[in-house]
This record gives C-alpha cells, sequence and structure tokens, in this order.
C-alpha cells in the first residue's frame, strides 16, 4: 500500500510500504479521509513524534476492508468512525471508565500506525458503524466533536447558562454546535478570524467578537451582562479552545464570578500569569477545569456514541467551511510548505485518502 511516512522535521515521503494484515480481534480499515489536527502540526514541523518514522494521523473514517479472526459485528464494505485511543484496559483509571486517563494508553497515529494511509488496522472496539449514507469526508472530523463534548460534560454545564467559546477553529465550533444543542441561554465566541467567526455565528453563536478589535474585551463582557448571566458581566461557563497563552488569558476575563473556565486547547508554548491575572482566578473563585480527549463507559463511551447520533441525525454538522483545504494523500509529501501558511490551520486541512 502506498502511506505518507513521517520521517523527521519537515520530512513527509509518499512511499510504498507493507500493507497490514488484521490479527484476532482486528480490523483493516480502507481510510477515506483523515484530519489534520492540531497536535499534528509539530510531529510534522518539528518532530516531536514519539519515533519515526510513523504514519501519523488520528482524525479518521473509512470502510471495513478484512477482518481478523474473533470479529464480529462488523462485515467488509461497513461505514466506520475511527476511535484513536487506545486504553489498556487494566489500569485504575481504565476500570473506573476514565480511559482518557489511561496510564499505559496507546494512541492511533502517534504511538502507533495511524490515517495518513491507504489501510490501517484496529482492534474492532475501536470502530463505530456509520450510517451507508454517511459523508466520510466529513465523518473524519467526528473526533475533533467528541473533544469538544468531553469538555461541555466535564465542565458540568448545563441548560439554560451563559457560555463563550474562546478559540473559532474547529473544536471551538462545534464547542459552539454542542452549547447549542445542550441549551445555552447565550453563547459568545471570541476568535481572531472574522470568516471562523462568522461560521460560528451561523451554527449557533449569539454574539461574536474579534480579538482584533481594541475594545473586544469590553463588548463581549457588555453582551454578557446585557443577557443577565451576571450583574458585574462575565458567563457562567468559559471553553478555552484556543490553546496559546492568550487565549487562556482571555478566558479568564470573561469568566462571571464564581464561573467555570474549562481548559480544551493543548499549548505548545510555555505560559505564566501575571500578579493579576492570578488574582482573578483567586478573587473571582473561578472554577479551572481540564479536558483531554474524549471518554464514558463503556468504551468508546458517550462522547462518541452521542457524536455519531447527533451527526448522523443532522443535529450536529460538519460545516465545509470548517475545512480549509482537501488535499489528495498522494500529496501529502507538500504538508510541510503548506502548514508555513496560518491560515490552513485555522480550518482542518483533509487528506482524501482515496487518491
Amino acid at each position: 500500500m502506498k502511506a505518507a511516512m513521517a520521517y523527521g522535521p519537515a520530512d513527509i515521503r509518499w512511499e510504498e510500504v507493507d500493507t497490514p494484515e488484521p490479527k484476532a480481534g482486528e480490523v483493516r480499515v480502507r481510510v477515506s479521509a483523515c484530519g489534520v489536527c492540531g497536535s499534528d502540526i509539530p510531529r510534522i514541523l518539528n518532530g516531536t513524534a514519539h519515533y519515526y518514522p510513523i504514519v501519523l494521523g488520528h482524525e479518521f473514517a473509512g470502510t471495513v476492508d478484512a477482518i481478523g479472526a474473533e470479529v464480529e459485528g462488523f462485515c467488509p464494505g461497513n461505514r466506520v468512525a475511527v476511535i484513536p485511543l487506545i486504553p489498556c484496559m487494566e489500569c485504575a483509571a481504565c476500570r473506573k471508565g476514565q480511559y482518557s486517563l489511561c496510564s499505559k494508553y496507546s494512541f492511533v497515529g502517534s504511538r502507533r500506525s495511524g490515517g495518513y494511509a491507504e489501510y490501517a488496522v484496529l482492534p474492532a472496539e475501536n470502530l463505530l458503524r456509520l450510517q451507508e449514507s454517511t459523508d466520510l469526508m466529513n465523518a473524519a472530523l467526528l473526533e475533533p466533536a467528541t473533544v469538544a463534548l468531553h469538555g461541555i460534560r466535564k465542565s458540568g454545564f448545563s441548560r439554560n447558562h451563559t457560555a463563550c467559546v474562546v478559540g473559532g477553529g474547529t473544536v471551538g465550533t462545534f464547542c459552539t454546535q454542542w452549547l447549542r444543542i445542550e441549551g445555552a441561554s447565550e453563547i459568545t465566541v471570541i476568535g481572531r478570524n472574522q470568516n471562523r467567526l462568522d461560521l460560528n455565528q451561523r451554527l449557533g453563536a449569539d454574539a461574536v467578537f474579534t480579538s482584533l478589535a481594541e475594545d473586544y474585551i469590553k463588548k463581549a463582557l457588555a453582551a454578557a451582562e446585557i443577557s443577565g448571566s451576571s450583574e458585574d458581566g462575565g458567563y457562567e461557563y468559559v471553553f478555552e479552545c484556543g490553546g496559546t497563552p492568550e487565549t487562556v488569558r482571555i478566558a479568564l476575563q470573561m469568566a462571571a464570578p464564581q464561573g467555570t473556565v474549562c481548559l480544551l486547547g493543548t499549548i505548545n508554548n510555555e505560559i505564566t500569569f501575571t500578579k493579576a491575572e492570578w488574582e482573578q482566578i483567586l478573587r473571582k473563585e473561578l472554577k479551572l477545569c481540564g479536558s483531554w480527549m474524549s471518554g464514558g463507559r463503556p468504551y468508546p463511551g458517550e462522547d462518541w456514541v452521542r457524536t455519531v447520533e447527533c451527526y448522523e441525525n443532522g443535529s450536529l454538522q460538519v460545516d465545509p467551511k470548517m475545512i480549509s483545504l482537501k488535499l489528495p494523500l498522494s500529496e501529502a509529501e507538500r504538508l510541510p510548505a503548506i502548514l508555513q501558511d496560518k491560515e490552513y490551520r485555522r480550518g482542518r486541512i483533509i487528506l482524501d485518502c482515496r487518491k
């Protein structure tokens, strides 16, 4: 088979490799599409993968191609979404159903071969059946949708509360949609790119503000006060999805007294707080909540099951504007150069693995 193999910093090679054979309990998937996650960018550009060479890619969907022994519930041609987390099922966290906290987990596309290839082999438990009418190019983005849902569930969010999403990228856009589905009374989104903000507004945000404007903090807080979330301004729940020191600081400012700030963005740079920023946490008595991957028991968990259900009934959308570029897998060698343009990072690059 052909695969886009990463050999090190900015070194992706389109080459022939052995086609993997499924063992007992495994399924081989013919990959249809695979997303380039923000976590893949440093692996592609900076050489931060666990080892090289490796086939990257953990956001993908495809069709069942071959089935190993002892596998039930799948047959060739089935459309499937891939759950990339492979928990050990033995550690204390796994025994509690907290699979994202597994101390010995493996992960498709970073600790074992992933979806930047024509075929991938996975445990049968890591596949969810999709309807035969499902668009597999769009289904490649179900994984970041589960990340957004997991954060909302971890935060304790409930209906009729106000929320602010900081960062209007892929996870942020899914956060906006989930908050609307979950019955938020008011949703505000803050981001840099106006096109992404417009998309968030179309998909459920009540108000959007660009952080490039001089007075956006004041306006966003005023919007919260008008909505009645807090007499002092601020939102009851804030979801940080940008993954930068700046977006974390914005999130702290957006939170109402005794509000909850859920951190979903992966930060690639060091972050420090000023005394004033730290006192915001203390004096507003904020609750800080970390969120990692997805979860729920039984495996693969409620986050995945509900995401597929809502995607297939149309309440959760993968809008074409969420995709910044569709690239044939055979041209994956271009990724290091393409990723130098930050405009492409604002949405998802999707590799079409059928080409």
